[in-house]
Protein backbone atom coordinates (compact mmCIF):
# COMPACT_ATOMS: atom_id res chain seq x y z
CA UNK A 1 0.00 0.00 0.00
CA UNK A 2 2.73 2.39 0.95
CA UNK A 3 4.33 2.22 -2.98
CA UNK A 4 1.07 2.60 -4.39
CA UNK A 5 0.56 5.52 -3.04
CA UNK A 6 3.72 6.60 -3.23
CA UNK A 7 3.21 6.21 -7.12
CA UNK A 8 0.31 8.10 -6.86
CA UNK A 9 1.59 11.04 -5.21
CA UNK A 10 4.56 10.96 -7.69
CA UNK A 11 1.91 10.95 -10.69
CA UNK A 12 0.11 13.61 -9.60
CA UNK A 13 2.89 16.22 -9.01
CA UNK A 14 4.19 15.21 -11.90
CA UNK A 15 0.55 16.33 -13.92
CA UNK A 16 0.74 19.55 -11.62
CA UNK A 17 4.31 20.17 -13.02
CA UNK A 18 3.24 19.92 -16.85
CA UNK A 19 0.34 22.07 -16.14
CA UNK A 20 1.87 24.89 -14.57
CA UNK A 21 4.70 25.15 -17.37
CA UNK A 22 1.76 24.76 -19.88
CA UNK A 23 0.66 27.46 -18.03
CA UNK A 24 3.82 29.39 -18.38
CA UNK A 25 4.18 29.16 -21.07
CA UNK A 26 1.38 30.26 -22.63
CA UNK A 27 1.13 33.53 -20.91
CA UNK A 28 4.66 33.96 -21.85
CA UNK A 29 3.95 33.76 -25.63
CA UNK A 30 0.81 36.40 -25.40
CA UNK A 31 2.60 38.88 -23.40
CA UNK A 32 5.45 38.73 -26.01
CA UNK A 33 3.24 39.01 -28.75
CA UNK A 34 1.54 41.46 -27.35
CA UNK A 35 4.58 43.49 -26.77
CA UNK A 36 5.86 43.07 -30.47
CA UNK A 37 2.39 44.43 -31.30
CA UNK A 38 2.43 47.96 -29.65
CA UNK A 39 5.68 48.37 -30.64
CA UNK A 40 4.83 47.74 -34.42
CA UNK A 41 1.71 50.08 -33.86
CA UNK A 42 4.23 52.92 -32.36
CA UNK A 43 6.62 52.25 -35.11
CA UNK A 44 2.98 52.81 -37.60
CA UNK A 45 1.74 55.71 -36.03
CA UNK A 46 5.37 57.51 -36.49
CA UNK A 47 5.42 56.45 -39.95
CA UNK A 48 2.00 57.01 -40.85
CA UNK A 49 2.14 61.18 -39.79
CA UNK A 50 4.47 61.54 -43.37
CA UNK A 51 2.63 61.19 -46.54
CA UNK A 52 4.48 59.21 -48.85
CA UNK A 53 7.56 59.02 -46.88
CA UNK A 54 9.38 56.37 -49.30
CA UNK A 55 9.05 58.19 -52.50
CA UNK A 56 7.48 55.28 -54.00
CA UNK A 57 3.75 56.42 -54.36
CA UNK A 58 2.61 58.95 -57.22
CA UNK A 59 4.53 61.96 -58.73
CA UNK A 60 3.29 65.60 -59.61
CA UNK A 61 4.43 68.76 -61.69
CA UNK A 62 4.96 71.45 -58.96
CA UNK A 63 2.46 74.70 -59.77
CA UNK A 64 1.89 72.71 -62.97
CA UNK A 65 5.83 72.70 -63.92
CA UNK A 66 6.78 69.54 -65.17
CA UNK A 67 10.46 70.35 -64.92
CA UNK A 68 9.45 70.62 -60.44
CA UNK A 69 8.21 67.21 -60.94
CA UNK A 70 7.64 66.04 -56.76
CA UNK A 71 6.44 63.36 -54.61
CA UNK A 72 3.14 63.24 -53.46
CA UNK A 73 3.40 64.66 -50.26
CA UNK A 74 6.21 66.67 -50.74
CA UNK A 75 7.11 70.24 -51.83
CA UNK A 76 10.20 71.27 -53.70
CA UNK A 77 12.27 74.29 -51.85
CA UNK A 78 15.24 76.42 -53.15
CA UNK A 79 16.72 80.17 -53.73
CA UNK A 80 16.80 81.66 -56.71
CA UNK A 81 19.37 84.99 -57.76
CA UNK A 82 21.30 86.38 -55.51
CA UNK A 83 20.56 86.88 -52.16
CA UNK A 84 21.24 87.87 -48.45
CA UNK A 85 22.53 83.79 -47.85
CA UNK A 86 26.29 84.09 -48.52
CA UNK A 87 25.74 80.61 -50.12
CA UNK A 88 23.45 82.80 -52.83
CA UNK A 89 25.84 85.75 -52.53
CA UNK A 90 26.88 84.37 -56.34
CA UNK A 91 23.45 83.58 -58.01
CA UNK A 92 21.58 80.24 -57.15
CA UNK A 93 19.50 78.46 -59.50
CA UNK A 94 16.34 76.76 -59.45
CA UNK A 95 17.10 72.81 -59.25
CA UNK A 96 15.25 70.45 -61.42
CA UNK A 97 13.38 67.74 -59.51
CA UNK A 98 12.61 64.36 -60.99
CA UNK A 99 11.74 60.78 -60.01
CA UNK A 100 14.83 58.70 -59.76
CA UNK A 101 14.24 54.87 -59.95
CA UNK A 102 18.15 53.54 -60.52
CA UNK A 103 19.49 54.67 -57.23
CA UNK A 104 17.10 54.33 -55.01
CA UNK A 105 17.25 52.32 -51.43
CA UNK A 106 13.51 51.26 -52.68
CA UNK A 107 11.10 51.90 -55.18
CA UNK A 108 11.85 55.31 -55.84
CA UNK A 109 13.55 58.43 -54.95
CA UNK A 110 13.61 61.56 -55.54
CA UNK A 111 16.07 63.40 -57.82
CA UNK A 112 16.86 67.06 -58.00
CA UNK A 113 20.17 68.81 -59.37
CA UNK A 114 22.07 71.46 -61.00
CA UNK A 115 24.43 72.08 -63.52
CA UNK A 116 27.24 74.74 -63.28
CA UNK A 117 25.88 76.38 -60.40
CA UNK A 118 24.97 76.98 -56.33
CA UNK A 119 22.36 75.78 -55.54
CA UNK A 120 19.97 75.91 -52.06
CA UNK A 121 17.19 74.08 -52.47
CA UNK A 122 15.52 71.20 -50.80
CA UNK A 123 12.13 68.97 -50.35
CA UNK A 124 9.75 69.38 -47.36
CA UNK A 125 6.46 68.49 -46.14
CA UNK A 126 4.23 70.07 -43.30
CA UNK A 127 2.99 67.90 -40.43
CA UNK A 128 0.49 68.33 -37.81
CA UNK A 129 1.56 68.02 -34.21
CA UNK A 130 0.98 69.34 -30.85
CA UNK A 131 2.61 72.22 -29.39
CA UNK A 132 5.70 71.59 -27.14
CA UNK A 133 6.00 68.04 -28.80
CA UNK A 134 9.47 66.47 -29.24
CA UNK A 135 9.83 65.45 -32.88
CA UNK A 136 12.51 63.57 -34.22
CA UNK A 137 12.89 63.55 -38.53
CA UNK A 138 15.46 61.74 -40.28
CA UNK A 139 15.76 61.27 -44.31
CA UNK A 140 18.10 58.92 -46.52
CA UNK A 141 20.34 61.11 -49.01
CA UNK A 142 22.71 60.30 -51.60
CA UNK A 143 24.62 63.25 -53.10
CA UNK A 144 27.09 63.69 -56.19
CA UNK A 145 29.26 66.43 -56.46
CA UNK A 146 31.65 66.04 -59.30
CA UNK A 147 33.93 68.18 -59.53
CA UNK A 148 33.73 68.72 -55.77
CA UNK A 149 31.77 72.23 -55.14
CA UNK A 150 31.52 71.29 -50.95
CA UNK A 151 27.95 69.91 -51.46
CA UNK A 152 26.52 69.21 -48.26
CA UNK A 153 23.07 68.53 -47.20
CA UNK A 154 20.96 69.03 -43.98
CA UNK A 155 17.94 67.45 -41.88
CA UNK A 156 15.81 70.56 -40.21
CA UNK A 157 12.47 70.87 -38.42
CA UNK A 158 11.10 74.36 -38.76
CA UNK A 159 9.31 74.14 -35.42
CA UNK A 160 7.22 77.05 -35.81
CA UNK A 161 5.17 75.67 -38.46
CA UNK A 162 5.20 78.56 -40.80
CA UNK A 163 6.48 78.53 -44.49
CA UNK A 164 6.78 81.25 -47.32
CA UNK A 165 8.08 80.90 -50.54
CA UNK A 166 11.19 82.97 -49.42
CA UNK A 167 13.21 80.16 -49.04
CA UNK A 168 15.77 82.60 -47.08
CA UNK A 169 13.41 82.46 -44.13
CA UNK A 170 13.27 78.58 -44.10
CA UNK A 171 17.24 78.57 -43.65
CA UNK A 172 17.58 81.41 -41.24
CA UNK A 173 15.25 79.47 -39.24
CA UNK A 174 16.46 76.23 -39.99
CA UNK A 175 20.13 76.93 -38.87
CA UNK A 176 18.77 79.04 -35.44
CA UNK A 177 16.26 76.52 -34.15
CA UNK A 178 17.22 73.04 -35.20
CA UNK A 179 20.53 71.98 -36.64
CA UNK A 180 21.12 68.54 -37.91
CA UNK A 181 24.04 66.54 -39.09
CA UNK A 182 25.85 68.39 -41.73
CA UNK A 183 28.92 67.11 -43.85
CA UNK A 184 30.50 65.94 -47.49
CA UNK A 185 29.08 62.50 -48.02
CA UNK A 186 29.07 61.56 -51.72
CA UNK A 187 28.20 58.63 -53.60
CA UNK A 188 26.40 56.84 -51.00
CA UNK A 189 23.18 56.51 -48.57
CA UNK A 190 23.90 58.66 -45.87
CA UNK A 191 21.30 59.04 -43.07
CA UNK A 192 20.82 62.66 -41.76
CA UNK A 193 18.40 63.57 -38.66
CA UNK A 194 17.45 66.07 -36.57
CA UNK A 195 15.15 66.11 -32.87
CA UNK A 196 12.98 69.69 -32.32
CA UNK A 197 10.16 71.09 -30.08
CA UNK A 198 7.84 72.08 -32.04
CA UNK A 199 6.38 76.00 -31.21
CA UNK A 200 2.88 75.00 -32.61
CA UNK A 201 0.20 72.89 -34.05
CA UNK A 202 2.50 72.02 -36.70
CA UNK A 203 6.00 71.57 -38.22
CA UNK A 204 7.95 71.82 -41.54
CA UNK A 205 10.59 69.28 -42.06
CA UNK A 206 13.13 69.24 -44.58
CA UNK A 207 15.67 67.80 -46.54
CA UNK A 208 18.09 70.58 -47.42
CA UNK A 209 21.33 71.14 -49.52
CA UNK A 210 23.37 73.79 -50.71
CA UNK A 211 26.15 73.77 -53.26
CA UNK A 212 29.27 76.00 -52.13
CA UNK A 213 30.53 76.59 -55.58
CA UNK A 214 29.40 76.59 -58.76
CA UNK A 215 30.61 73.33 -60.47
CA UNK A 216 29.39 70.80 -63.20
CA UNK A 217 27.47 67.97 -61.25
CA UNK A 218 25.66 68.60 -58.38
CA UNK A 219 23.07 65.79 -57.75
CA UNK A 220 21.03 64.87 -54.62
CA UNK A 221 18.61 62.14 -54.26
CA UNK A 222 16.28 61.40 -51.48
CA UNK A 223 14.64 58.07 -49.86
CA UNK A 224 12.88 57.05 -46.94
CA UNK A 225 12.23 59.48 -44.60
CA UNK A 226 10.86 58.69 -41.41
CA UNK A 227 9.38 60.84 -38.74
CA UNK A 228 8.95 60.46 -35.14
CA UNK A 229 6.81 61.97 -32.50
CA UNK A 230 7.86 61.62 -28.47
CA UNK A 231 5.27 63.69 -27.02
CA UNK A 232 6.41 66.50 -24.22
CA UNK A 233 8.92 64.30 -23.26
CA UNK A 234 11.97 62.93 -24.67
CA UNK A 235 12.85 58.79 -24.00
CA UNK A 236 14.96 59.21 -20.84
CA UNK A 237 13.99 62.51 -20.13
CA UNK A 238 12.61 62.99 -16.35
CA UNK A 239 9.45 64.40 -16.28
CA UNK A 240 9.61 68.03 -14.63
CA UNK A 241 8.19 68.06 -10.89
CA UNK A 242 4.99 70.13 -9.85
CA UNK A 243 5.93 73.50 -8.19
CA UNK A 244 3.98 73.68 -4.91
CA UNK A 245 1.73 76.83 -5.70
CA UNK A 246 2.60 79.23 -2.64
CA UNK A 247 0.98 79.28 0.63
CA UNK A 248 -1.84 81.81 0.80
CA UNK A 249 -0.61 85.05 3.02
CA UNK A 250 -3.67 86.36 5.11
CA UNK A 251 -3.40 90.31 5.24
CA UNK A 252 -3.57 92.05 8.25
CA UNK A 253 -7.26 93.05 9.21
CA UNK A 254 -7.65 96.60 8.96
CA UNK A 255 -7.04 99.07 11.21
CA UNK A 256 -10.14 100.80 12.60
CA UNK A 257 -10.39 104.42 11.96
CA UNK A 258 -9.47 106.66 15.26
CA UNK A 259 -12.75 108.14 16.62
CA UNK A 260 -13.78 111.72 16.53
CA UNK A 261 -12.20 114.12 19.34
CA UNK A 262 -14.95 117.21 19.33
CA UNK A 263 -13.27 120.25 18.91
CA UNK A 264 -13.13 122.47 22.74
CA UNK A 265 -15.56 124.11 23.34
CA UNK A 266 -15.58 128.21 22.95
CA UNK A 267 -14.46 129.77 26.45
CA UNK A 268 -16.03 132.97 27.14
CA UNK A 269 -13.67 135.79 28.06
CA UNK A 270 -14.03 137.14 31.75
CA UNK A 271 -16.14 139.70 32.93
CA UNK A 272 -14.70 142.98 33.03
CA UNK A 273 -15.78 145.82 34.46
CA UNK A 274 -15.47 149.37 31.82
CA UNK A 275 -12.23 151.47 33.04
CA UNK A 276 -10.75 154.69 32.18
CA UNK A 277 -9.16 155.92 28.59
CA UNK A 278 -5.65 155.52 29.44
CA UNK A 279 -2.79 156.37 26.96
CA UNK A 280 -0.49 153.67 28.83
CA UNK A 281 -2.48 151.02 28.10
CA UNK A 282 -1.68 148.20 26.43
CA UNK A 283 -3.75 146.65 23.63
CA UNK A 284 -3.83 144.10 20.61
CA UNK A 285 -6.12 142.68 18.45
CA UNK A 286 -8.64 139.78 18.91
CA UNK A 287 -11.93 138.03 17.35
CA UNK A 288 -14.45 136.88 19.18
CA UNK A 289 -15.18 132.97 18.76
CA UNK A 290 -18.67 133.10 19.19
CA UNK A 291 -19.61 136.40 16.85
CA UNK A 292 -17.08 136.75 14.82
CA UNK A 293 -16.17 140.24 16.00
CA UNK A 294 -13.22 141.86 16.02
CA UNK A 295 -12.01 143.80 19.60
CA UNK A 296 -8.87 144.70 21.27
CA UNK A 297 -7.65 143.44 24.48
CA UNK A 298 -6.16 146.25 26.39
CA UNK A 299 -4.16 145.90 29.52
CA UNK A 300 -3.26 148.27 32.51
CA UNK A 301 -1.28 146.59 35.65
CA UNK A 302 -3.75 144.11 36.93
CA UNK A 303 -6.58 145.45 35.27
CA UNK A 304 -7.91 144.14 31.37
CA UNK A 305 -10.75 146.05 29.54
CA UNK A 306 -11.80 144.99 25.72
CA UNK A 307 -12.02 147.76 22.58
CA UNK A 308 -14.66 147.56 20.39
CA UNK A 309 -14.49 148.69 17.01
CA UNK A 310 -15.29 152.55 17.48
CA UNK A 311 -12.76 152.58 20.46
CA UNK A 312 -15.18 152.19 23.16
CA UNK A 313 -13.99 149.98 26.26
CA UNK A 314 -16.94 147.58 27.06
CA UNK A 315 -16.51 143.84 28.56
CA UNK A 316 -16.49 141.17 26.13
CA UNK A 317 -19.89 140.12 24.72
Amino acid sequence: MDNLARGFLLGVALTLCVVAGNIFYYNFAVDSDSEEQVSDSVSIASSSALVNPNFDGSFYCYQNDCMLTTATGWEPKWIEGVNKDSTCSWPCIRPEYQPETRIVRSGTSQHYHVTDSRMRAGICQKVDVNQWDWVKFSVWAYVVSEPDGFHTVQACVLPWGQYTDDITDLSVTCGIESVGDRGPIYRKWTEVSVTAQARSNAVWVCLLSQVEYSERNQTVLVDDASFVNYGPTLPGQAQPTATPRPTYTVYPTNTPQPTYTPLPTHTPAPACTPGPISDNLSCYGLIDGNTGDMYRRCEYGNDVWYRDEEGVYVCPK
